[in-house]
Parts: C-alpha cells; sequence; structure tokens
C-alpha cells in the first residue's frame, strides 16, 4: 500500500507541474484548479496501469500522452510544441529515476520504498525551481521561439531514456547498463549542445537582421532629413535676415515690445544653427539641439571638436553614433542632477583625430551604471518602452565596428567615459558639406 501511495504521489506531481510549466508558455494561471484534478486522475490510471506489470518504457509513453493530451486540452498549443516541452520536461525526470534506480537499488540493494521517497524529495527542490527560477522561465521561452527547429532532440532524448528506464527494470547486467547509459548520456550531451549552438546562432542572425534593418531605417530617415533640411536652408537664411531687418525698424520707431518678440524668435534659432562642428549639416544640427537641451536643463556641456572633412566615415553612421551618446549622456546626467545638483553636472565632448585614427570621447556626470550578467550595461530608460531597452549601445557598436573601431567604456567618481576609436581613409573632396 505504502509503495502504491509513493507511486501514486511521484506520478500526481509529475504530470500536475508538467501541465503547469507548459502552460506558463502562455503565462495561464487559471487553469491550475483543472490541472490538478485531471493529474489526479490520470494519475491514478497510471498507478492501476503499473501494477497489471507493464513495461517501464510504455509507463513513460503513458505518462507522455497524458500531459500532451491535458496541456493540448487546456492550453491549445502547437503539437510540436507540445512535445518540445513534454519530452523536455520527461527526460529530466526520468533521467533522474533511471540513474538513482541504478545507483540506490541495483548497485546498493536499497529497497524500493526507500528509492521511492528519495526521488519524491528529490523533486520538492526541483519543482520549486521550475516555477521560481528565471533561468527556466528563460529556457520555457526558448522553447516557445525555437522549437520548430529542436524538438527533435528532447523526442530522441525521451526515447533513448526510456529505453534505458525499460532495461533497468527489465533486471539487464549491470555491466551492460552502465555501457548503455555512458553511450546514451554521451549522445545526449552532444545533441544538447548542437541545439544550443544552434539557438544561439538563429538569435544572433535575428539581432543582426534587426540591427542591419534599423540602420537602413536610420539611413533612409537621414537622407530624408539631410534634404529637407537643404531645401530650407535657403528659406530659413532668408527668413532670419528679413527678422534683422524688421528688428531694426522696430528699434527706429520705437517699438520695444515688438523688438522683444522679435530677440525670442532669433535667439534659440541662432544658438541651434549657427555652429559648425564638422561640416555634415545634420550632425552640427545634432550636436547643437543637443547642447541646447543641456542648457535648457542646467548642465553643463562643453565641446571641443577637431573633425576631419576628407574622411570615408559616413555622416549617417557619425549620427548614429553621437545621437545616442548624446541622448544617453543627457539621460544619465538629468538623473544625477536630481539626486546632487544640476550646476554640480557636466557634458564633456571631445573629437580629435590622430592621424588616420578618429577619437570621440564623452564624459558625463551619471549615477553608479548597472550590467547584466553578460557585462552589457543596463538601460535607464522606462519600463513603458521595453522595445528600446538596450538598442542605442547596440547602434553605435554596430556602427563603430564598420570602421574596424573600439568602444570602451568606464566610470569613477560619477563620471560616465565614453572612448570610441574608428579608423579611416582619406577622400578627395572639393570642398566640404555646408
Amino acid at each position: 500500500m505504502m509503495i502504491y501511495v509513493l507511486e501514486f504521489l511521484l506520478l500526481f506531481s509529475g504530470i500536475c507541474c508538467g501541465v503547469l510549466s507548459i502552460g506558463r508558455l502562455q503565462d495561464e494561471s487559471s487553469e491550475k484548479f483543472a490541472a490538478w484534478a485531471a493529474a489526479a486522475g490520470f494519475a491514478g490510471l497510471l498507478c492501476f496501469f503499473n501494477n497489471s506489470g507493464k513495461s517501464a518504457a510504455v509507463t513513460a509513453a503513458a505518462l507522455l500522452a497524458v500531459i500532451l493530451v491535458i496541456s493540448k486540452f487546456l492550453y491549445h498549443l502547437n503539437w510540436k510544441l507540445l512535445l518540445c516541452c513534454g519530452c523536455s520536461y520527461l527526460s529530466v525526470l526520468l533521467l533522474t529515476d533511471v540513474l538513482s534506480y541504478l545507483i540506490l537499488c541495483r548497485y546498493f540493494s536499497v529497497p524500493l520504498v526507500y528509492w521511492l521517497v528519495f526521488l519524491l524529495l528529490c523533486r520538492v527542490p526541483f519543482y520549486f525551481a521550475l516555477f521560481a527560477s528565471h533561468r527556466f522561465q528563460e529556457c520555457i521561452s526558448n522553447f516557445s521561439n525555437y522549437y520548430t527547429s529542436i524538438y527533435g532532440t528532447p523526442a530522441v532524448a525521451f526515447c533513448g531514456i526510456s529505453i534505458l528506464l525499460h532495461m533497468a527494470f527489465a533486471g539487464r547486467p549491470l555491466d551492460t547498463l552502465t555501457i548503455v547509459t555512458i553511450v546514451m548520456l554521451s549522445a545526449l550531451f552532444l545533441r544538447i549542445v548542437l541545439a544550443y549552438s544552434h539557438i544561439k546562432y538563429q538569435r544572433e542572425k535575428e539581432l543582426l537582421d534587426t540591427i542591419e534593418m534599423q540602420k537602413e531605417l536610420l539611413e533612409q530617415n537621414y537622407a530624408a532629413v539631410n534634404k529637407a533640411y537643404s531645401q530650407n536652408a535657403k528659406l530659413f537664411h532668408d527668413f532670419h535676415r528679413h527678422l534683422e531687418v524688421i528688428h531694426q525698424m522696430a528699434d527706429r520707431y520705437h517699438a520695444p515690445e515688438l523688438s522683444q518678440y522679435i530677440d525670442s524668435i532669433i535667439s534659440p534659432v541662432q544658438n541651434i544653427s549657427s555652429m559648425v562642428w564638422t561640416g555634415s549639416q545634420t550632425v552640427d544640427y545634432i550636436i547643437n539641439s543637443r547642447y541646447e537641451k543641456a542648457k535648457n536643463a542646467s548642465i553643463r556641456m562643453e565641446m571641443n571638436i577637431e573633425y576631419p572633412y576628407n574622411t570615408n566615415i559616413k555622416s549617417n553612421d557619425l549620427c548614429t553614433i553621437l545621437s545616442n551618446l548624446l541622448d544617453n549622456a543627457l539621460e544619465a546626467a538629468a538623473i544625477q542632477s536630481r539626486k546632487t545638483s544640476p550646476d554640480t553636472c557636466s557634458i564633456n565632448l571631445t573629437i580629435r583625430r590622430i592621424q588616420n585614427i578618429l577619437v570621440i570621447k564623452l564624459e558625463n556626470s551619471s549615477p553608479e551604471p548597472k550590467y547584466t550578467s553578460d557585462g552589457e550595461l543596463v538601460t535607464v530608460k522606462k519600463e513603458n518602452e521595453p522595445m528600446l531597452h538596450g538598442w542605442g549601445m547596440k547602434n553605435i557598436e554596430a556602427a563603430v565596428q564598420k570602421y574596424d573601431g573600439i568602444l570602451q567604456t568606464a566610470y569613477a567618481d560619477h563620471i560616465f567615459q565614453t572612448t570610441i576609436t574608428m579608423c579611416f581613409e582619406g577622400i578627395e573632396m572639393d570642398s566640404p558639406e555646408s
């Protein structure tokens, strides 16, 4: 009777946790009672099935079928995805069962009831980790993204472990079981490594495709902005001169209110448009506009720029680098200013040429940055902007790598420093862009 109760608890917990773990793919939490009820019913049937003398491999296949049928009924997921998750889940459980059985029951002759108690105690921390660990949740998410290309791996693993389970409970010689176990685990490990490499390759390929698409969109936007800027440059210039004439006439006819109004229009226009830093109108506009943002936020910004005109560095790449760097610097300095005082926060941008190497150095006030386990900076963007997280630095790195460049960051004394070096080739130019 004790063995029957332990078998029921193992089967019930295995079915229930397997179904609920698959339900996490859709964040389903309302189907727990149905999963428990179905797991209890099928666990009882499987216990009766086991006592009728059926093969352990057949029992494992029946257990997989039960989990797949209940999950399909509750969550309506794709069969391949269900097979991938179900086989992976049961492969871990059954591999633990067969190895512990071989060690405890076959080698050390531990009674079967003690082995069942040991399994039940071992599954408690496994189930806890399954539902509490973020790593497990990430693995489950990977299944939902890449199951069409890797579902064969857990299916083959399940079949191999089921065969080993059958051989172990059928009383085959220990030497044979040991050889089969070693061969099967080696093949399984190799297949898992290949599947992991495939997933990693797919994720990197998707990331590169996304960055390439963003670069194309950025180039299109840059071309559109540059065209619009060039078309309006003459009109903007003439409009500015007309305002100066009207300002002189207002002074002559003693209209101070009109003069003040014209000054309020001319001042920000002069501040944004007057300085030429790189010779590219769009890049200069980015630098000047960020300077105005810093000024409006009472953040001191100093620039020391010596940019060579005759380089093969494209303006859209320079726009990508400077716009993301300066936006990140402004955001970090603004956060730091709320902790201390805007007067103590600063941004220093330096661009220098050393032979055929362009050096961009940006120093800005910042709170201490946080890093992920992979060494990447944690974004400070708001949580309602999840699609923007981390893309700024990725775009910078992609643009820098086009010129065999290096991006380095450092932090000390509330100052975050970014240093970029890029190699360039000189090109012949009639005159710099204006």
